[in-house]
């Protein structure tokens, strides 16, 4: 059986490990906008990394006049420059909140470091998903570098969650590939993927913000 390594992020591009430890931390759906983008120019970073013989060519460069193809959340697409040439956008989608169990999310009392009674500790599931938008000239080139996003996020989940600080993380969906609509002259196709983790944290028996409402009428 095949085996694949981790794409990795050879010498040409560094990050710091303090801010990619703080941002897998946070579990913050912006953040984790930002760790797809960089898993995602991990892979395209280096030949090696890449299947598919078509698109070996399509390496990543952090100066974008070297780069073969733009890899980059979604806020930043603008059509008139950067879809010149063939591209992968991450964007964030949907997210919501199921309080697990008839206790409204309260799995325990807190209590300070003496043992007197602090607040209580609360959990909620937040769930989400983001998709990667795979974008080339033709419909080949986009459905090549869909497959090629697709199937390394597969093969990468269980590092992905854990490294993400992620409790459930799956590839969902290849969409079929579609031109990008009239007047437009590129085509498209999405890698969506959804994840859940567990948010926590601790209400105080003095809450500041709520002795500061009053429940008197708003006149």
């Amino acid at each position: 059986m095949q085996t694949f390594p981790e794409p990795t992020w050879g010498d040409t591009y560094k990050i710091e490990t303090k801010c990619i430890n703080s941002l897998y931390a946070l579990k913050d759906p912006y953040k984790l906008t930002g760790f797809f983008v960089q898993w995602v120019r991990a892979l395209f970073n280096r030949a090696e990394n890449i299947i598919n013989e078509k698109i070996k060519g399509y390496l990543w460069n952090e100066d974008s006049k070297l780069s073969k193809i733009t890899i980059d959340p979604s806020f930043k697409d603008n059509p008139d420059t950067t879809r010149r040439r063939p591209a992968i956008y991450v964007r964030r989608k949907g997210v919501s909140q199921d309080t697990p169990g008839m206790k409204g999310g309260m799995h325990s009392l807190s209590t300070d470091n003496d043992g007197f009674f602090r607040g209580k500790d609360l959990s909620s599931i937040i769930s989400g998903g983001h998709s990667f938008e795979c974008i080339g000239d033709t419909e080949a080139e986009a459905e090549n570098i869909g497959l090629e996003v697709f199937f390394h996020l597969l093969k990468y989940t269980n590092a992905i969650k854990t490294t993400g600080g992620l409790g459930v993380f799956w590839v969902a969906t290849l969409t079929e590939t579609k031109h990008a609509g009239e007047g437009k002259d590129y085509w498209v196709c999405s890698v969506n993927v959804k994840w859940h983790h567990t948010y926590n944290w601790t209400l105080d028996r003095d809450a500041p913000i709520l002795k500061e409402i009053g429940f008197s009428p708003i006149l």
